[in-house]
């Protein structure tokens, strides 16, 4: 398998632990859910400048289909946030949400076909249209599993969940469980690839891929340090 196109470490210039990140196949975007800021890295993971936000956001995921940024501003908060590539705020959706548990936005995007918006709550996969209007369900989980991250990309699905203590990370059902020491972030979708946004410790996060050339990276499952000492030569594979 050949070097990925994205594989980088980073660390926030105010040493706070990364909530949540995106991708847009020039630079690295982190923010960290507590202070109004965007955060701008090069792909090697070299800070360049921060932008000031309208309020701090906890996830951001970027898509190529829109050239737009879709962002949750905390874990309470069942809208969406638009920002343009300046983070400017160009439009807010509220989500016509079908539970309770619902009122909880744990990831968004939007969808593969640019027509509606990938919501991930706690116990459901939902989407809804592009004016926050309920779609449908593509899953739902009463046994006690909490979605934490959903991704669509090319034919594929991804997920990250909770379930009995332990973090799984899945692509078409197909994974395992995380290192006790390390959490997925975000998922970076990207036509028919899939990167990560993991942390390690509090403040250090990896840029790594999940699934490239019809591959899953089963690294991510266990050998974590082969992974981190690779990113020192700019190669996660």
């Amino acid at each position: 398998m050949a070097c990925s196109a994205l594989c980088a470490s980073i660390i926030l210039p105010t040493s706070v632990a990364v909530s949540g990140a995106a991708w847009n196949g020039e630079h690295i975007y982190a923010v960290d859910g507590l202070t109004p800021w965007v955060f701008v890295f090069e792909n090697d993971g070299l800070f360049i400048q921060r932008f000031r936000t309208l309020r701090s956001y906890r996830t951001i995921r970027y898509d190529f289909g829109v050239g737009r940024f879709a962002a949750t501003d905390r874990a309470c908060s069942d809208r969406i946030y638009i920002l343009n590539t300046r983070f400017e705020e160009i439009g807010s959706v509220p989500l016509e949400t079908q539970t309770v548990s619902d009122s909880l936005v744990l990831d968004a995007g939007y969808n593969r076909t640019n027509t509606g918006f990938d919501v991930t709550h706690p116990y459901a996969l939902r989407v809804y249209a592009l004016d926050g209007s309920y779609d449908s369900t593509v899953t739902r989980n009463p046994s006690g599993r909490e979605f934490l991250h959903w991704a669509d990309f090319g034919v594929h699905r991804a997920l990250h969940y909770l379930e009995n203590g332990r973090f799984y990370v899945t692509v078409d059902r197909i994974g395992g469980i995380l290192p006790e020491c390390v959490a997925l972030k975000a998922f970076i979708p990207r036509d028919n690839e899939l990167y990560g946004a993991f942390s390690v410790g509090y403040i250090y996060t990896y840029f790594i891929p999940i699934y490239t050339e019809g591959q899953l990276n089963t690294a991510i499952y266990g050998n974590f340090a082969f992974i981190t000492d690779n990113i020192s030569a700019g190669c996660c594979n």
